[in-house]
């Protein structure tokens, strides 16, 4: 099987992208499983309880309900990240007591100084977190370059803030020495292609790149071909590495 992360402020189906994913890899015997996060989608939560904490327990949380209730391999799995879903994976390939297969990471957003650019950047950036620390509900509005009105809690900041591009990579790549895969685009928007690349160099992975379509994948519109890019080598990779 494998686990789905999803990115900042979008969903289990990601439009639609995620559900062509999950279908791929049906067809290859390979199970799924995914969830809204905090704020996310169907989730219930406000989305000031959306932070790295609550997402990765999240993450646990579905391997686990998986495990227990349906007849997967419990020493046979694999974890794909889209972008902040993909800093999750990261967080899950260094922990011990997970023994992941195979991962695939979407351009993940593993450093923290470029996510900032997507705040306002780092003046901004910071300007948010005072507001957020100084807040009775102990979070700040913030409207994305997207139109999606967040609140970002303090958590929030902690948890990226924790660490660095290196300590979040160097873990991951010391703790899981198995099949790994990075796609990106090299006219990426949000996390840069450059990211991507050293997360790919750190953990000697396959890298697939899409020549367009900034951060959306073929997910939010775009070219049909860049999405069947991310879906199609997704679907072979972890075929070919859960056996």
């Amino acid at each position: 099987f494998v686990v789905l992360c999803h990115g900042h402020g979008g969903s289990r189906h990601e439009n639609g992208g995620f559900d062509e994913i999950a279908e791929a890899l049906a067809e290859q015997g390979i199970a799924t499983i995914r969830v809204d996060y905090p704020g996310c989608g169907d989730s219930t939560e406000d989305f000031s309880e959306n932070n790295m904490t609550n997402m990765i327990s999240d993450t646990k949380s579905a391997i686990s309900y998986l495990e227990d209730n349906y007849p997967v391999s419990t020493s046979d799995y694999g974890i794909f990240g889209y972008s902040m879903g993909g800093r999750i994976a990261l967080e899950m390939l260094a922990d011990p007591d997970y023994s992941f297969s195979a991962a695939v990471m979407l351009a993940p957003a593993a450093d923290t100084e470029d996510l900032k650019n997507l705040f306002g950047g780092s003046d901004n950036w910071e300007t948010l977190k005072a507001d957020a620390e100084a807040s009775p509900d102990q979070w700040v509005e913030f409207t994305t370059i997207y139109g999606q009105v967040q609140h970002l809690g303090v958590q929030f900041f902690k948890d990226l803030e924790a660490k660095t591009f290196n300590d979040l990579t160097d873990a991951a790549a010391s703790a899981y020495r198995g099949p790994s895969m990075v796609i990106y685009a090299v006219d990426d928007t949000a996390v840069s292609p450059s990211v991507s690349q050293g997360v790919a160099d750190k953990l000697g992975a396959e890298v697939v790149k899409t020549p367009e379509d900034g951060h959306s994948y073929g997910f939010y519109g775009g070219p049909a071909y860049v999405k069947r890019i991310v879906v199609e080598n997704t679907a072979d990779f972890f075929a070919a590495n859960l056996n």
